[in-house]
């Protein structure tokens, strides 16, 4: 755990540069979010898919802080979203797909995701394209998440005909992901904003400011 957390510092420090217009002239746009590699996954890789997700939401003018898994309900430990990278299938949940994203049906804000793992790697397995596994994983992994919480900020269930909200993924968007230029669209990122400003001013939020 404490290398994860170092690379947890680094990926915070890295948040720092570049980033949407819109971040840092008048509106501060926030997404705290844990993150639980139950998979197995090196830290590394965790650490590089952290920074993947967080340059998405980054064009989209949201920042994403991290943090590590702790006793207690997520809200109380003052988080938004809850990420379980998962070792097993999600057919076990009958879930086909790399990831899901609980979408309470009452309206409410969803905070729970799951990745897995043997998903991700089957897309790995696939081929797309000429580079090591070591090279493609954290980016995919990192676009897989970035998908993911696009649901619960904005998206709820839809997805889109093109993008990194597309519902199935080939090799253009594998491609895409690997130059990182697989993103959310203008329309879908003014939803983001929407949703991460309606969170911004929950009654939790305010309290764990308050506490820091």
């Amino acid at each position: 755990m404490k290398a994860l957390r170092k690379w947890l510092v680094v990926v915070a420090a890295m948040a720092g540069t570049g980033g949407y217009a819109g971040i840092g002239k008048g509106e501060d746009l926030r997404v705290v979010v844990i993150i639980n590699n139950q998979a197995g996954y090196a830290d590394a890789v965790v650490a590089g898919a952290m920074d993947v997700s967080g340059r998405v939401f980054r064009q989209a003018g949201v920042l994403v802080t991290w943090q590590e898994a702790a006793e207690g309900p997520v809200y109380d430990q003052g988080a938004d979203l809850l990420i379980n990278l998962a070792r097993a299938a999600g057919t076990v949940m009958g879930i086909e797909g790399t990831g899901f994203a609980a979408a309470p049906v009452d309206g409410r804000p969803g905070y729970l995701i799951w990745v897995f793992r043997p998903a991700v790697d089957k897309v790995l397995d696939g081929r797309w394209l000429p580079v090591p596994r070591s090279a493609l994983l954290p980016k995919l992994l990192g676009h897989v998440i970035a998908h993911e919480m696009g649901h619960l900020l904005g998206m709820n269930r839809k997805h889109a005909s093109e993008g990194l909200m597309k519902a199935n993924w080939h090799k253009a968007e594998i491609q895409l992901a690997y130059q990182g230029k697989l993103r959310f669209s203008e329309d879908e990122c003014e939803k983001i904003r929407l949703a991460v400003r309606a969170r911004n001013a929950l009654p939790y939020r305010a309290i764990h400011e308050e506490r820091r």
